[in-house]
């Protein structure tokens, strides 16, 4: 069965190599690891099925998650914010 956190497992195998195609991949890998474990939570631990899918999905997560008033959702959402924001400069750097 597909997990997750299989991704992080993948991105730090991709994070050996320097080459930059390597570290774009992994960077990705990192992103979708915590962006689909975080969608499941909302989905399957908080009953927020909204998130199952739809337009803008990334950003109405980081929505939900920013209002929180759990630090931890709080924090989840930056490092989102963060890793989407390195994903998206790597893929336009060309």
């Amino acid at each position: 069965m597909f997990q997750w956190k299989d991704f992080k497992t993948v991105g730090d195998e991709l994070m050996i190599n320097s080459q930059e195609a390597y570290i774009r991949c992994a960077t990705s890998r990192y992103y979708y690891s915590i962006f689909g474990s975080t969608r499941e939570y909302l989905i399957n631990i908080m009953n927020k099925y909204q998130f199952r899918n739809g337009k803008d999905i990334h950003k109405r997560v980081y929505d939900e998650l920013i209002k929180s008033k759990d630090p931890n959702e709080v924090n989840l959402a930056e490092c989102l914010k963060f890793l989407r924001e390195v994903r998206n400069r790597l893929i336009m750097i060309d």
